[in-house]
């Protein structure tokens, strides 16, 4: 049964950030299942296969955690999880209370 997820990233404008981003369109690509809606520039929503955990791990891959974020929510569950350099913590638990770190 497929996953259906929401996916928001930020990626810092550095020397790497046209690798990296492309690094996470492909790894986008191989953990969704059928498709994605990414009409917005950093908003896709998702339908994959992998459970959350995996499904952000792919994501995060290709991308640097000091300097980049990834956020995703499983759409119509309360499961999220991010990665990387989130600077309020705090305030995207305020939003989401049962937002995870990916370990």
């Amino acid at each position: 049964m497929a996953n259906l997820y929401w996916v928001t990233i930020r990626i810092n404008k550095d020397n790497g950030y046209d690798k990296r981003y492309k690094g996470f369109l492909e790894a986008l690509s191989k953990a969704k299942d059928k498709g994605y809606w990414a009409e917005p520039t950093s908003f896709w929503m998702v339908e994959s296969r992998l459970e959350i955990d995996a499904f952000l791990g792919a994501l995060s891959g290709p991308l640097n955690a000091s300097t980049d974020m990834v956020l995703t929510r499983k759409i119509a569950h309360d499961e999220a999880r991010y990665f990387g350099a989130v600077e309020r913590p705090d305030v995207l638990k305020s939003f989401i209370p049962s937002v995870k770190k990916l370990p």
